[in-house]
């Protein structure tokens, strides 16, 4: 086997072996407009769906007009954790299921500020794509959650699983 043989199946491996570690890492609710203050209710929801605890030291999270540095945290397996700014509040205005990872963004928001048509992405500290969500007018007050595999409008569930959550169908309203 030649030297180049050699060099492309280590760099194949390697790029497998770094995708297949991170790829339990997973957004799975954003509370994008919240009807308490937006500096001190937002927050992005992931799990980490692996089996090995993730550190997300110097991983980056950003919306359409800013990305945020975030704080060496330490992701136990098939676990949920809470992105957020270091002022947050919403321990006040949610039911969260405690322990959770908290996880703090690097200034007063996530990104810009989630607004109601956005697209977070997550990457690693080498900055490779991990997990990307976008929506688009979506209302005020709900978060969006990953439900069977789609986002839905939910009432939000920090730390929690939505799995089993109805999603607010706003044409039975009168």
């Amino acid at each position: 086997m030649t030297v180049v043989q050699r060099f492309t199946i280590f760099l194949i491996i390697s790029v497998l072996l770094v995708k297949f570690a991170y790829g339990g890492i997973q957004i799975t609710e954003v509370m994008f407009d919240p009807s308490c203050s937006d500096s001190y209710c937002e927050y992005v929801e992931i799990y980490n769906n692996d089996s090995n605890s993730i550190n997300l030291a110097n991983w980056t999270i950003g919306d359409l007009s800013s990305n945020d540095t975030l704080e060496g945290v330490l992701i136990p397996s098939y676990s949920y954790a809470i992105i957020t700014d270091q002022d947050t509040r919403i321990y006040n205005y949610f039911d969260i299921n405690f322990p959770l990872a908290w996880i703090y963004v690097d200034d007063d928001s996530i990104g810009g500020g989630l607004g109601t048509s956005e697209t977070i992405s997550i990457y690693d500290e080498n900055l490779n794509l991990i997990d990307q969500v976008s929506y688009n007018n979506s209302t005020s007050g709900n978060s969006l959650s990953l439900i069977n595999g789609t986002f839905q409008q939910t009432t939000p569930t920090p730390g929690k699983s939505s799995e089993n959550e109805e999603s607010a169908d706003y044409s039975k309203l009168s």
